[in-house]
């Protein structure tokens, strides 16, 4: 089931349960997950299949297209330096 969906802390009514043979005995459920290259395996009471999932791989990152640094132009400076009584700008 594909769609399936269980999670351990459930109400009894969840898509996968086990059936305890008395109140004093508990369930456990183990759950594997498996590459390709998987060693042997044990396989539990009443199955004999299993399926692999194709390996998944991570999205590339999109390749940044390279732009161009602006570079800082320099403030021009004057020859000589700057004497505000001969500015002509009235000082306060």
């Amino acid at each position: 089931l594909p769609a399936a969906y269980s999670y351990a802390y459930d109400d009894h009514t969840s898509t996968y349960t086990c059936k305890n043979k008395d109140d004093d005995t508990l369930t456990a459920y183990i759950v594997t997950f498996c590459g390709a290259s998987e060693g042997p395996r044990i396989t539990l009471p009443g199955s004999d299949t299993h399926s692999h999932l194709p390996d998944m791989s991570p999205t590339p990152l999109p390749t940044p297209v390279p732009t161009q640094t602006p570079v800082p132009a320099q403030t021009p400076v004057p020859h000589t330096p700057f004497n505000p009584e001969r500015s002509g700008d009235v000082i306060f």
